[in-house]
């Protein structure tokens, strides 16, 4: 039986400008980030809640906990949802906070899953549980770049994603590995294991720019997807605070 509201969306504009437009049947619903909505028609009606939907019969406590979670995620306790009360279709959309791509995906199409790097995720179909993830091993945890903490993403319908720069979608088999540097990683599905392992000798660590580790992800079990961004905002604000002039 289907949890989540099913939802149409259409990506917009020109690339590294991207916005993301969903299509609501009237009585239906997507939930969003707080602050990430661009746009809507008239019959759409807004509203700020604490629960995703995904579980709608929790009471106060479990919705609290669930915005704790939310928070720990990197996301903002609310969920902010969309409704569709009018008696034709309507549209909402959706932007993202820094140059990118916007990338829409069937949840159906990578076993009802997906971890997300904080601040990554966009909007989804009403429904969809968005909590919390331990990455992988501790070592990928602790020492990989991409934190301790990622978004688990779950239902079984559309998920609106953001990544820096272009994306890529790279599909690992079993046993199959590849190392990424820090912050590259927007997300991975079910099997993938994240890791991290040391960048090379000593003087590779120290001079070569990319750290002391990489993080490293390789397929398990029947396999899974990697998306990675080729322009990480981390290394976009880096940039910029370099070029700044300095204060004598």
């Amino acid at each position: 039986m289907k949890k989540c509201h099913e939802i149409d969306y259409q990506v917009v504009g020109e690339p590294m400008a991207e916005a993301a437009v969903i299509t609501l049947d009237p009585g239906e619903i997507c939930i969003s980030e707080s602050g990430a909505m661009l746009w809507m028609d008239p019959d759409i009606k807004m509203s700020a809640t604490l629960t995703d939907g995904s579980s709608p019969n929790n009471g106060l406590a479990g919705k609290l906990f669930g915005a704790a979670k939310r928070i720990i995620a990197g996301e903002s306790a609310v969920v902010v949802q969309y409704e569709n009360v009018g008696k034709k279709r309507a549209n909402v959309t959706f932007g993202a906070p820094f140059l990118g791509t916007m990338v829409g995906l069937n949840l159906n199409d990578v076993g009802g899953e997906i971890f997300l790097q904080r601040g990554a995720y966009i909007a989804s179909a009403y429904g969809t549980s968005v909590s919390i993830s331990f990455a992988g091993k501790p070592m990928g945890a602790f020492f990989g770049g991409e934190g301790l903490i990622f978004q688990s993403i779950k239902g079984d319908d559309v998920v609106v994603f953001h990544a820096g720069g272009s994306i890529i979608q790279k599909d690992l088999k079993p046993g199959e590995h590849l190392f990424v540097d820090s912050g590259s990683l927007v997300g991975y599905t079910k099997g993938i294991e994240f890791d991290a392992e040391l960048s090379g000798g000593i003087a590779t660590m120290l001079f070569s720019g990319e750290g002391i580790f990489n993080s490293k992800v390789t397929g398990i079990d029947n396999g899974g997807t990697v998306f990675l961004q080729t322009l990480p905002f981390s290394k976009l604000c880096m940039e910029i605070s370099n070029s700044l002039p300095r204060k004598n």
